[in-house]
């Protein structure tokens, strides 16, 4: 397991607890209790795993910032972290390994919360409709379902509620593999962000430029071309917000050193009147980069829609799914007779008991 195969490794807990859904009688309270011993198990192994990979993978994040950093200042190809993927010790000093502990605590307590919420749904959501379904075959409102109806309907419960992990304000799921891999991505982010910034003090650069992608979202957009300081000091520039990059879930700006010794009075006065524009209510973006955006939003909406069919698809038809999600979305989005057929297959598979 990598920090990067996060998400793939939450799909294949949720499909090894559909296996377990479809391989016991679950209208036997003792085949009922062994599966819910088996998600517990389950839970708690990969909870080690985490623990032993993500420290690890957010502390060389930080380093490949410094790395990143020392780049952006010198050009030189500086190696923090040595071949064989371990810090090199004359920079494994304790300011480092303290500034990245921070990020690696907050990621740890957030994941953790999840796999724990996820955990409990999973199991609360299995005994309620074990109980719906036994209380609808007592009053007859169900008659004659059969072990595998009640496994279908156990399982479609589990894939529609099961894996949530987090509750928005406005009252969304989150499924567990989709917060996770939020979580790591923004984290890993920050560290690198961090490894950036504590390269750029060491080195005495001072101020800092925030740059990212193009085109990009409203927030960002904001931001962008901003010039801070990261110890407060130089005038004429505002103190870096501690934590101010990321600005968001999966957001990937970045700061770039500002050599302001080596800048015209002309380009200097233009990047300080750039500063006093901003305005953090105002969408500075054109009205052609609003639509770039938004055409890579709809693809993005696109791409996560189809992720998530697929893992449905692979979690209930198991060896009947294509290999892949590539080869999925291909066979998808020509609307091949084999996706037809798959698609069908997979409704029948959905079907519950009525």
């Amino acid at each position: 397991m990598t920090i990067e195969n996060l998400d793939q490794v939450t799909a294949e807990l949720r499909n090894h607890i559909i296996a377990l859904i479809q391989s016991h009688d679950l209208t036997k309270d003792r085949e009922a209790r062994r599966v819910a011993s088996a998600i517990e198990d389950a839970f708690r192994r990969l909870h080690v795993r985490m623990e032993e990979v993500i420290p690890q993978a957010l502390l060389l994040e930080y380093y490949r910032g410094m790395e990143s950093a020392q780049f952006n200042l010198s050009g030189d190809q500086v190696r923090f972290i040595a071949e064989n993927g371990r810090i090199t010790e004359r920079f494994k000093t304790q300011i480092h390994l303290n500034a990245v502990s921070e990020v690696v605590n907050d990621t740890m307590s957030d994941l953790l919360a999840a796999y724990r919420t996820a955990e409990a749904n999973a199991l609360s959501t299995i005994e309620r409709t074990l109980s719906s379904v036994k209380a609808e075959l007592t009053t007859g409102t169900v008659t004659g379902a059969t072990r595998n109806q009640v496994r279908q309907r156990v399982s479609d419960a589990f894939l529609k509620e099961g894996m949530t992990a987090f509750i928005t304000k406005d009252g969304k799921k989150l499924p567990l593999d989709f917060y996770a891999a939020t979580v790591t991505a923004t984290k890993s982010r920050q560290a690198s962000v961090n490894g950036h910034i504590s390269r750029y003090s060491e080195e005495g650069t001072d101020l800092v430029e925030i740059v990212g992608n193009n085109p990009t979202c409203e927030t960002c957009a904001r931001y962008q071309g901003m010039v801070f300081s990261l110890s407060g000091k130089t005038p004429g520039y505002p103190k870096y917000p501690v934590d101010l990059l990321p600005l968001h879930p999966h957001c990937q700006c970045g700061l770039l050193p500002v050599p302001i010794q080596y800048m015209s009075s002309n380009e200097i006065k233009t990047m300080q009147d750039r500063n006093s524009e901003f305005a953090p209510a105002d969408d500075r973006r054109s009205n052609y980069e609003k639509a770039r955006y938004e055409a890579l939003m709809v693809e993005k909406r696109q791409e996560n829609a189809e992720k998530k069919m697929y893992a449905r698809m692979q979690a209930l038809l198991g060896a009947d799914a294509p290999k892949d999600l590539g080869a999925f979305r291909r066979m998808k989005r020509a609307n091949t007779l084999n996706y037809q057929e798959l698609y069908s297959n997979y409704l029948s598979a959905t079907h519950s008991v009525s």
